[in-house]
């Protein structure tokens, strides 16, 4: 037994020295074989043996058993022979533990990926032959009988396939496809600790288009490259979203080619996804996604398939408002809502899930300068979902009106949340007449809207940079900062300012400069349309007690109307005699309340304006004398009549000082009175007016916005109104630059009145007719008689006193 021992143990050695011997170029034929004996045999892998020999691999090959050898041709080598930098590792042509017979494979493609450096894609074509690689094999299943090993010769190289990030930039570049993915994983720098082994199933561009939206694509693969330089909880939220992406389209295991008739594997999140091919392995189906034709692709360390529409994506990602601002650019508002602690204006509520708000985000060039305060933030967000697009449907709506966030904040308002106003015109939609919505489309994420603005919306300032320039209020805010009440008293209510603005005062100048001689009267007109709380222009029906700035307890009371469709609010203070008309959505808004423009003057009943103040205000005081001339002329003066005065300057009453002490004084005064029903007219220059003598005039406006006066179908001649003022009566006064003529008047009536019955209209022009047709018989019959007499002297002279025009020749006419 112990010379059976030694001998096995001889042969054994001889066998291999056996074997040694022939790689070094025996050609002795011994019947032992091992997988160097096959590639010395063959020829066709003398190139491969020598890159073999040259690296000290032959002790190598001779000690594996049970393994798999890919040796290519001498053919492959044609191009890494002449460069010298060409490295060679055997690993890449080696399956270990494992004899591979390509003689039993069934058509269709396997992977083989235990015992291998990278994955092996096997492909057993319809002609038997096979591809591994992407590397035909040319000679198949040569099998030594001294090593439990095959042989197969490839016409290639095998390559070690290309880093994850290498191999994701050439499919990218080569198919113009899966940039987004690409984007995506750049910014996961340990994808690679992630990945060995593994599975991935990158979904194409087209996959993520068809799943999420441009803003939702932009956060998950930080398209505005914000999100890297964050920190704390917004970095977080971000990272964990991008590694629950990532490991969810990541399998725990190399699957591709053929596989059973259904496979359910975990993916890293640990979800079920169910595997199944087909076309022999070449096509890969997940959760019903089917792989586009990139599929069973090797990279160093794993296999990707590609979908043209990868499901499983879908819900990798809960997005939310917060998500969704970093998608539009707006990192820094979201981070300014962190840095002042009011991060869960853009988080779920879980106290009030159905909350709904709108949020106007300033554009990132604003958001990135000068930073926030708390009130500025809360201000950016509504306490609804405002639709603009619904909420201006009807073209009269111009303007309105939504309460912010920004509530009883330091009670300048007194407890009540400050405002927004969003205007619309022909070049968008506005808001606080400065700020201009960009995209008018929200962004809606569950029950917020999101709408990008051009700036940072301000907060209401004071009162004076609150009021719009183009509205003409300089004259009251004037009188405001004369009175020192620019900077009102906290009063823990709000205040409510009716300005005087746009031409409420200089289209009654005359009331003007009256006023303006009465310091009094302007401190109690301003004080009293300056009332406590705050009345907006959409405020419903009601009436309450409050106080004004002079201090006085007043009743207000509000009452909508709507005229056309537009409504307005009429306004009544006790301590107003008329009705204040406010317009609909011309609020501005300051830090204590809200200014309403007004387009005309309002007079309290602590300011009596009279029709005499009003006449000595225009320096013609003489006019005063002349209708207390009259008794019922003084009472126009001096009474509460609606009659309103027409009031030449004195310097033009001086040069018809002979009409003021004629007769016709008493007849000239009252053209100068126009009736009252007719006042409004004339205040407008619309329509014509009467005036107390009976007769009517005309008026005019000329393109530079001067209003003349004309008589009725008078003298083409007029007079220009210069200044215009009403009383508290509703009595006007108008300065004219002369008096209007009685010499203008149409006196010339005719002795011929025709009757008002028609019946009597007709037989009056027959009875007409035939008067005029007998004077014209008599008449021809007189001069047919005298016709024959002969012309005396004086006929001749008769006749030379008329020219041939029938006028007296005055020549003639002394002559005789």
């Amino acid at each position: 037994m112990v010379l059976l021992f030694y001998a096995q143990i001889f042969l054994l050695w001889f066998g291999l020295e056996l074997t040694a011997s022939t790689a070094i170029g025996s050609q002795d034929n011994f019947p032992f074989t091992s997988v160097v004996d096959i590639l010395s045999q063959n020829v066709e892998f003398s190139t491969f043996l020598r890159v073999v020999q040259r690296n000290g691999l032959i002790p190598y090959l001779n000690e594996l058993e049970n393994y798999t050898l890919m040796a290519p041709v001498n053919s492959a080598f044609i191009e890494s022979e002449l460069d010298k930098n060409h490295e060679f590792d055997i690993e890449n042509y080696l399956i270990h533990d494992s004899v591979l017979i390509t003689s039993g494979l069934d058509q269709g493609i396997s992977v083989i990926s235990e015992g291998v450096k990278f994955p092996y894609i096997l492909e057993r074509l319809n002609d038997d032959s096979t591809i591994i690689n992407s590397v035909k094999m040319v000679d198949s299943d040569l099998l030594p009988n001294f090593q439990n090993a095959s042989v197969h010769g490839i016409e290639g190289e095998i390559h070690t396939p290309l880093r994850l990030r290498n191999f994701l930039e050439k499919i990218e570049h080569v198919f113009n496809d899966f940039h987004l993915f690409n984007n995506f994983t750049r910014n996961i720098p340990s994808i690679d600790s992630i990945i060995t082994n593994r599975t991935i199933l990158i979904p194409s561009d087209n996959s993520w288009y068809d799943i999420f939206s441009e803003v939702e694509i932009s956060y998950i693969t930080d398209a505005f490259n914000s999100l890297q330089g964050m920190k704390g909880d917004i970095r977080y939220i971000w990272d964990t979203d991008r590694q629950n992406f990532i490991q969810n389209i990541i399998v725990d295991r190399i699957l591709g080619g053929l596989l059973p008739d259904k496979l359910d594997v975990e993916n890293l999140n640990g979800d079920l996804l169910s595997f199944q091919s087909e076309n022999f392995g070449s096509v890969l189906f997940v959760n019903g996604s089917k792989s586009s034709d990139l599929s069973n692709m090797v990279f160093n360390r794993g296999l990707v398939h590609t979908f043209e529409n990868l499901k499983i994506i879908e819900d990798t990602v809960n997005f939310t408002v917060e998500k969704y601002l970093h998608g539009i650019n707006c990192s820094d508002f979201v981070k300014e809502l962190y840095f002042r602690n009011l991060q869960l204006l853009i988080k779920d509520s879980r106290e009030n899930p159905g909350e709904e708000k709108t949020i106007f985000v300033p554009d990132v060039s604003s958001a990135s300068c000068d930073g926030f305060s708390k009130a500025g933030l809360l201000y950016h967000f509504v306490n609804d979902k405002v639709w603009l697009n619904q909420e201006f449907l009807e073209n009269f709506e111009k303007s309105k009106m939504f309460e912010s966030k920004l509530c009883n904040f330091d009670r300048k308002l007194g407890g009540s949340c400050q405002r927004i106003k969003i205007m619309k015109n022909d070049f968008g939609y506005f808001i606080n007449e400065k700020y201009m919505v960009i995209h008018e489309e929200p962004l809606q994420i569950g029950n917020t809207l999101i709408y990008l603005v051009s700036d940072k919306i301000k907060l209401p300032g004071d009162l004076t940079p609150s009021i719009n320039p183009f509205y003409g209020c300089s004259r009251s805010l004037m009188f405001l900062s004369e009175l020192n009440i620019l900077d009102l008293p906290l009063n823990n209510e709000g205040y409510t300012v009716l300005l005087p603005c746009f031409d409420s005062w200089e289209f009654l100048e005359l009331n003007l400069e009256f006023l303006q001689q009465n310091g009094t009267a302007i401190n109690s007109i301003m004080k009293n349309l300056i009332i406590d709380g705050v009345i907006y222009s959409d405020s419903s029906d009601k009436t309450f007690k409050t106080k004004n700035l002079l201090g006085d307890s007043i009743k207000v009371q509000t009452e909508r109307l709507n005229n056309a469709g537009i409504t307005e609010l009429d306004l009544n203070l006790s301590s107003v005699g008329e009705k204040i008309k406010i317009k609909n959505g011309f609020d501005l808004f300051f830090s204590q309340g809200v200014v309403h423009p007004l387009g005309q003057l309002y007079l309290p009943k602590s300011v009596s304006v009279s029709l005499v103040d009003l006449v000595h205000t225009t320096g013609s005081h003489r006019l005063i004398e002349l209708f207390e001339k009259y008794n019922d002329l003084f009472s126009i003066i001096h009474g509460n009549n609606s009659y309103s005065l027409l009031v030449p300057t004195d310097l033009s009453l001086s040069f018809v000082e002979d009409i003021l002490n004629s007769t016709k004084l008493y007849d000239l005064l009252k053209l100068h009175v126009v009736e009252g029903d007719f006042t409004s007219n004339l205040l407008y220059c619309k329509g014509n007016v009467s005036t107390l003598l009976g007769d009517s005039l005309s008026c005019r406006k000329d393109s530079q916005g001067n209003y003349f006066l004309g008589v009725l179908d008078g003298a083409q001649r007029g007079v220009r109104i210069m200044k215009k003022g009403c009383s508290s009566d509703k009595s006007c006064v108008f300065l004219i630059d002369r008096p209007i003529s009685l010499q203008w008047l149409n006196r010339k009536s005719s002795w011929l009145r025709l009757p008002s019955n028609p019946l009597s209209i007709v037989m009056f022009l027959e009875t007409f007719i035939l008067l005029v047709g007998l004077s014209l018989f008599f008449y021809k019959k007189k001069r047919g008689a005298t016709s024959n007499l002969p012309l005396s002297n004086d006929d001749e002279g008769t006749r030379l006193l008329f020219d041939s025009n029938g006028r007296i020749d005055h020549d003639t006419r002394n002559r005789t």
